[in-house]
C-alpha cells in the first residue's frame, strides 16, 4: 500500500489477452478499509500498475469512478518501480463534500478493465468554498466598441466552479457551484453558510451541473427552482428539478417536481428559467445526438412545466417536451419589447448558433455566431442603467473565454446586427451571466480544474456603468 499526500490507496492492474487485444483488468490486493478515509479532496491518488513496459503504462487511459461515475485522470503519470511494476500518481478530480466510493479502471484500445476493489472516503468541505471572500482587487474600467465605459468589480474569489447565478429583488446573488452548494452574496460578502447543500449533485471536471432560477413572484413566495444532475439512492443518475422555499438565506421545503433517468452524464449545465407565461422552461443537455433526438429521454430537450412539475394543458403532445435536438444548449432568455425567445447552443456541425423563436420553441430562425463561443449562459439587458446596452444580449462563454455582446437591428429585432467580445481571456472561462435588479450584469467564472490561464481562481464579477470621467 502506498500513501500519497494523506490518501492511502493501492490498486493492481494486470494486463491479459482478450480478443487479440490487451485489456487491463483490475485487481486490488487485500480488502478495503473498514471505515472511510477522511480527505479534503485536494490530495493525489496513487496506485500500482503492472505493464510490459513504460510505453504500455503510459498508453493506458485511467479513470476514477466516483460513486459509479467515471471521471478521467488526464494527468496520470507512471514511473517504473522495478521490472513490470509502475507507480502511478494523479490528481483527484473535483467532487462535492460527503461520503464517496472510489474505483479505478484503465482503458486500452477501447477496452476498459473491471473496476478495482472500492475505496470509501469522506470528503470534507473544501476550504475554498467555505472561505469565498471579497477581494481587494481594485475595480477596473473597460470601454465597449460604442464608447460606453463599464466598471468591472470582483465581488468574491475562492469560489468552486460556479455554474448558475440568481439575483433577488433586494440585491442578493445566489451562486450555485459544481459542488452542489448554493452560496449567498449579500452586503459585499459571501455568507459563511450555504443556502443549501445538494449532497447528491453529480460532478464532472471543469463545469458545474447545477442550474438555478427564481420565481417571477419571488418577492412574495420565495420560491427558487434548481435543475441539476443527481445521484439517486439506487446509484443511478437522474436529471432533477427541485422547488425550494427561501427564508432568511436558507433553502427549505424541498420538493422534487421532475425527475428523469440519465444514461450518460453530459458535461454541460442544465438551464432553467421562468417564462413570461409563469411556466418553467428547462434545458437538459445530452451526451449524444441520438439521445437528443429521442422522445424516450428528457436529455437534449427543452421542457415546459408548471411550477409543481405537471404538464401545462397547452403543451404539444401532452408532454413536458416542447422541443428536441438540443444536445448542447447554452442558455435562453426572452427579448425585451418583442418578447421573442432566443436560445444559444452548439449545433450538430459544431457551430455556435443563436436561434430565435416567435412562440415557445417553434419556428426557429438560426443565426451562426462567428468564432468559438461555447455558450454557458445568457441574458438580455433592459438598458435601465446602461442605455447603450438596451435590448442587447450577453452570452457567457466557456472555451471562448469571453462575454459575447449581441446587438440587434434597430428596425428588426429578430436580426443580429453585430457582436462584440468583452473580457476576452481576461477572466478565463465564463459560466453564467444575469442582469441584476440594479441594472448591472453579474458574471461567474469556471476555471478550477481546467487549463485556463485563470485556473483555480473562480470569481463573481459585476459589470456596471462607469462614473463619468472628471
Amino acid at each position: 500500500m502506498r500513501v500519497q499526500y494523506g490518501l492511502a490507496f493501492a490498486v493492481m492492474l494486470v494486463a491479459t489477452a482478450c480478443g487479440g487485444q490487451s485489456r487491463p483488468p483490475t485487481e486490488a490486493p487485500g480488502s478495503s478499509p473498514s471505515s472511510p478515509i477522511a480527505i479534503v479532496g485536494s490530495e493525489k491518488i496513487g496506485w500500482n500498475q503492472i505493464a510490459a513496459d513504460a510505453n504500455q503504462a503510459s498508453v493506458y487511459q485511467y479513470s476514477l469512478h466516483v460513486d459509479g461515475v467515471p471521471l478521467p485522470l488526464p494527468d496520470a503519470a507512471c514511473q517504473s518501480s522495478g521490472d513490470t511494476n509502475f507507480a502511478c500518481l494523479a490528481r483527484l478530480p473535483s467532487m462535492p463534500a460527503g461520503p464517496h466510493r472510489f474505483e479505478i479502471t484503465a482503458t486500452d484500445s477501447g477496452l476498459e478493465s473491471p473496476p478495482s476493489t472500492p475505496l470509501y472516503v469522506v470528503v470534507a468541505m473544501a476550504k475554498s468554498a467555505a472561505t469565498a471572500r471579497v477581494t481587494g482587487t481594485a475595480p477596473r474600467t473597460i470601454t465597449a466598441s460604442d464608447g460606453t465605459d463599464v466598471t468591472i468589480e470582483t465581488l468574491a474569489t475562492g469560489l468552486d466552479t460556479p455554474s448558475a447565478l440568481g439575483a433577488t429583488p433586494d440585491g442578493r446573488i445566489f451562486v450555485a457551484q459544481g459542488s452542489g452548494d448554493v452560496w449567498v452574496w449579500q452586503a459585499n460578502q459571501i455568507l459563511s453558510r450555504p443556502a443549501v447543500r445538494l449532497a447528491d449533485a453529480q460532478r464532472v471536471p471543469g463545469v458545474g451541473l447545477v442550474g438555478l432560477t427564481l420565481d417571477a413572484d419571488f418577492s412574495s413566495n420565495g420560491r427558487v427552482y434548481v435543475a441539476y444532475v443527481a445521484k439517486s439512492r439506487d446509484g443511478t443518475t437522474v436529471n432533477r428539478v427541485v422547488r425550494f422555499q427561501e427564508l432568511d438565506n436558507v433553502f427549505g421545503e424541498a420538493a422534487v417536481i421532475l425527475e428523469d433517468a440519465v444514461d450518460v452524464v453530459a458535461p454541460r449545465t442544465p438551464r432553467i428559467r421562468m417564462g413570461r407565461d409563469r411556466k418553467l422552461y428547462v434545458a437538459f443537455p445530452a451526451a449524444d445526438w441520438s439521445t437528443a433526438d429521442s422522445f424516450a429521454s428528457y436529455s437534449g430537450k427543452i421542457l415546459r412545466i408548471n411550477d409543481d412539475g405537471t404538464t401545462p394543458r397547452d403543451n404539444p403532445r401532452s408532454s413536458p417536451i416542447i422541443s428536441t435536438a438540443h444536445a448542447r444548449p447554452g442558455g435562453f432568455d426572452w427579448q425585451p419589447g418583442s418578447g421573442r425567445l432566443w436560445l444559444t447552443e452548439r449545433d450538430r456541425t459544431g457551430r455556435d448558433v443563436l436561434g430565435s423563436y416567435s412562440s415557445a420553441f417553434e419556428g426557429a430562425d438560426v443565426s451562426p455566431l462567428e468564432s468559438v463561443v461555447d455558450a454557458a449562459g445568457m441574458a438580455f439587458h433592459s438598458g435601465n442603467t446602461i442605455s447603450a446596452f438596451a435590448n442587447d444580449l450577453f452570452i457567457a462563454s466557456l472555451d471562448g473565454q469571453q462575454l459575447r455582446r449581441v446587438h440587434f437591428n434597430s428596425g428588426d429585432s429578430a436580426r443580429v446586427a453585430s457582436t462584440e467580445r468583452l473580457l476576452e481571456t481576461q477572466y478565463g472561462r465564463l459560466s453564467d451571466v444575469i442582469a441584476g435588479p440594479d441594472g448591472a450584469l453579474y458574471v461567474s467564472t469556471s476555471n478550477r480544474g481546467t487549463s485556463s490561464v485563470s485556473a483555480g481562481d473562480d470569481r463573481l464579477l459585476r459589470l456596471s456603468l462607469a462614473k463619468p470621467r472628471s
